[in-house]
């Protein structure tokens, strides 16, 4: 019983570290509270609903709330679905840079969840930033998970075609080129009479086009993140981002 309140009272001063922690990456700390909670059922609990707090209380803006959610990212599937569900939802960009690669990384754990949040969701921004996550099940995926990646993106190309206004049309047509779609040209094509020219959708054609002619790599990042670990985002996001005064972003 000491020891448990040894390991809770540990968890708790960690946790209070990281609220603290403006200026750097809190490494040295991230690092004993994941090692800690994935111990302790109680302090992962504690960076759970610390997480989830933070997001109800609208600090989706706050760096500190980045440190969280990479510490809950690498607690397994709970602290994964709060990635999922602060997606494209703050106004700044640091949120989505720790979770888009924190799910990159560990996707085959919450593919269906992404899949279905895809479907379900009707924001441009949150859709585009769940449709990144899935470079990740293109790399990690065996043979039985890029058939459902298969199955999913043709259901979204139909989807997103049948959009008053297709903003994502390109997204479904990235999974099925690495996935070795035979009907892609004709898929291009239509694309284009969909949209016009001088609209984001429009150009990001051209970059499909790009693929199959062989010209470009987009699965780079990706094959860059899921062979890296969380200090890596959150040492970009120390560097990226404006840290100390994270803050007074107004909400």
């Amino acid at each position: 019983m000491a020891l448990w309140g040894t390991k809770t009272r540990r968890g708790e001063k960690l946790m209070e570290r990281l609220q603290e922690s403006l200026d750097q990456a809190p490494l040295v700390e991230m690092e004993e509270l994941i090692t800690l909670a994935q111990l302790q059922a109680s302090v992962k609990r504690a960076v759970i609903e610390q997480t989830q707090a933070m997001a109800n209380d609208g600090a989706l803006h706050d760096i500190v709330y980045c440190w969280f959610v990479l510490v809950a990212g690498e607690l397994g599937r709970e602290g994964l679905l709060l990635a999922i569900d602060g997606l494209g939802r703050s106004e700044g960009d640091a949120p989505d840079e720790t979770a888009i690669p924190t799910l990159t990384r560990h996707i085959l754990g919450v593919l269906p969840d992404v899949l279905r949040e895809i479907h379900l969701s009707e924001a441009f921004t949150r859709r585009l930033a769940l449709y990144e996550t899935l470079e990740g099940a293109l790399l990690l995926g065996d043979a039985q998970v890029k058939e459902r990646l298969r199955t999913f993106a043709l259901e979204r190309w139909e989807v997103e075609r049948s959009w008053p206004k297709p903003e994502l049309l390109d997204e479904p047509l990235y999974l099925l080129y690495f996935l070795g779609d035979t009907k892609l040209g004709e898929r291009v094509r239509e694309a284009r009479s969909l949209c016009r020219p001088g609209e984001q959708v429009y150009a990001q054609l051209d970059d499909v086009e790009n693929l199959m002619r062989g010209g470009m790599d987009f699965l780079d990042r990706a094959r860059q993140i899921v062979g890296e670990d969380w200090k890596a985002t959150a040492r970009h996001l120390e560097r990226a981002f404006n840290v100390g005064a994270s803050r007074e972003r107004p909400r």
